[in-house]
């Protein structure tokens, strides 16, 4: 039933998403100017063209460049550690201007959306065989402190390290081995990737503040309460998508107690895929961010249990109701109930 959000998606342009991004913007691939080509390579070229147009440019930037700047260079810092050309404490720096400029420029999910597609967009014209997945994947092992020269001692994945004597390693070489890691973690049912300790997280629930009473009720409410604790997510993957869930989970228990019309599924479902964008679809970090939406959830709908969120979720996205022909409008306590008990005998 999560299948929809394995994968990283295209970033949405749906309607009520409005931003910047408009036939009349600049755009930071546009204004970009390619001056570098440097010996280690796409991700060093962005990183310095990057560095150059925001130091003449800085003042008098629009804040969705400013932001975009700041997706697309911690994509190049992330390439440049697994390449082994800077070290952690440079992913760093680079993570900590990501976070000052989210909180310089702007937190709504629209901007952000916009900011990060512009990123893509450049980064894609560097290095064009750069997937999202891939991109995921580096940004991940960044945080980890995993290079490619680590990865590739992993006998699991039967990497030769031979092809490793590159230095920098090079991007084609670093692709490779990411592509292999996806090979072999699927072959095995298992994930190849650096594991996230939700120990090191801070979580959704230590983030969101209950501050809306919505007419549709609890699960209503906690959909709007993580919409405006968004600017307290400065930029971490697991929390976003953590939210992402939430969404989902919270659009489809008000939508399955009755009365609300279909559209409220798709609009955040469209949110919670843009929210959802940086994980990839690595399912043991998918798992740790449906457990701290159910977390967040249960603190809304005492009620709830994970096979009932799990019921919920898969009624909402299929336009299904709890409420009975008639029936008034259920409480939340109520959709929980009856959800459990759909998943304990198979009817309402």
């Amino acid at each position: 039933m999560f299948e929809m959000f394995k994968r990283r998606q295209t970033l949405p342009t749906d309607a009520g998403a409005a931003g910047p991004h408009t036939p009349a913007s600049r755009r930071l691939n546009d204004v970009v100017e390619r001056r570098w080509k440097t010996e280690l390579g796409s991700f060093e070229d962005l990183n310095r063209d990057l560095g150059s147009f925001i130091e003449a440019n800085f003042e008098a930037c629009e804040p969705v460049l400013k932001m975009a700047y700041a997706y697309a260079r911690r994509t190049a810092a992330a390439g440049l550690f697994f390449q082994g050309s800077i070290q952690q404490n440079a992913v760093k720096h680079v993570q900590d201007i990501f976070e000052g400029l989210q909180r310089l420029t702007g937190q709504t999910i629209a901007f952000q959306r916009e900011a990060a597609l512009q990123a893509t967009e450049i980064v894609r014209s560097y290095v064009p065989g750069l997937t999202s997945d891939h991109e995921a994947v580096l940004l991940n092992y960044a945080r980890e402190g995993v290079t490619a020269l680590e990865l590739a001692s992993n006998r699991a994945l039967g990497f030769e390290i031979d092809d490793l004597e590159e230095d920098p390693v090079s991007i084609d070489t670093c692709v490779a081995l990411i592509n292999r890691v996806f090979e072999v973690s699927t072959a095995l049912g298992m994930s190849l990737r650096p594991a996230v300790d939700p120990k090191r997280q801070i979580r959704l629930i230590d983030v969101v503040e209950k501050t809306n009473q919505a007419k549709l009720g609890a699960f209503a409410s906690m959909c709007e309460d993580v919409r405006s604790s968004a600017e307290s997510f400065r930029g971490d993957n697991i929390l976003f998508s953590s939210a992402g869930y939430a969404l989902i989970l919270g659009s489809c228990g008000a939508y399955v107690a009755g009365g609300v019309h279909p559209k409220l599924i798709s609009d955040y479902s469209g949110i919670a895929k843009t929210l959802m964008a940086d994980i990839g679809s690595d399912p043991e970090t998918h798992q740790i961010c449906k457990e701290q939406a159910f977390a967040l959830a249960s603190t809304y709908v005492s009620k709830l249990t994970p096979r009932a969120a799990e019921i919920i979720i898969e009624m909402g996205l299929k336009l299904d109701v709890l409420a009975n022909a008639g029936e008034s409008r259920l409480t939340a306590d109520e959709v929980a109930s009856r959800a459990e008990r759909v998943a304990r005998t198979g009817t309402a």
